[in-house]
């Protein structure tokens, strides 16, 4: 697959970025030969005392992607501080799941008039139907 131009230079961003030993040029290299393999960011849990002190210094970390940080108070997770470009893709994802629970819905309202009994009914001559035409295909060659 190739990547559209957009995420391709932002592959080679964070292919640099959590590469620092490799050159610009040879994170390129790795993503358009697709021989590249982010590091996963490791994730670190504080305490929210213990993350207090360093509020200065933990987005520069969540930026340079050297981490992801959970807050914790009193044992329960309860806060995170991730980069902007994970908190996009929550986002996405979010957005995705509301528009897959949408189209589960408009389905559901199509079939809303139907009992089950009907609708197993409808499903099991639909498969009998699908295995005659396989059939029947098999039997011509196709």
């Amino acid at each position: 697959m190739v990547l559209p131009g957009k995420q391709r230079c932002t592959r080679v961003f964070d292919l640099y970025v959590a590469n620092p030993a490799l050159s610009f040029v040879d994170c390129a290299h790795h993503v358009l030969t697709k021989q590249h393999h982010l590091p996963t960011i490791p994730t670190e849990t504080l305490t929210f005392s213990a993350a207090r002190p360093q509020l200065s210094r933990l987005p520069n970390r969540v930026f340079r992607r050297e981490t992801r940080v959970v807050i914790a108070k009193h044992g329960i997770r309860v806060a995170a501080l991730v980069s902007l470009d994970d908190l996009r893709r929550l986002e996405a994802a979010d957005a995705q799941g509301e528009r897959d629970v949408a189209a589960l819905d408009a389905i559901g309202a199509a079939f809303a008039h139907q009992t089950p009994e009907e609708i197993a009914r409808e499903t099991a001559m639909a498969r009998a139907r699908a295995a005659l035409r396989a059939e029947r295909a098999a039997a011509v060659g196709r």
